[in-house]
């Protein structure tokens, strides 16, 4: 449900973006895709590391906290935020 995590914390997989059979703005059931997801043909799982920001998103959604003074920002904020940074970081100021 955040799309900042592009990699599985745990397991170090990359993340596979899945189109659910019918246009819905949440699919809270994911079990009637499993038999479509499992004849598709898809790549291999491509082993990644999750970044410091995946790792602390998933922190965060654990209810784990650090201590940290970014932990008493509301989650959608600090991910809007490094978002943002990381445009301006790698694209300038004028990035989109």
């Amino acid at each position: 449900m955040i799309d900042a995590n592009h990699v599985c914390a745990e397991h170090g997989i990359r993340l596979m973006a899945v189109t659910p059979p019918k246009k819905a703005r949440i699919q809270s059931d994911l079990s009637r895709m499993i038999p479509a997801l499992m004849a598709a043909q898809a790549p291999p799982a491509f082993p990644d590391q999750a970044t410091a920001l995946e790792s602390s998103i998933i922190e965060r959604l654990d209810g784990r906290s650090t201590g940290r003074w970014i932990d008493s920002v509301q989650l959608d904020v600090v991910v809007h935020t490094a978002e943002v940074l990381g445009a301006l970081a790698n694209r300038g100021p004028q990035a989109s």
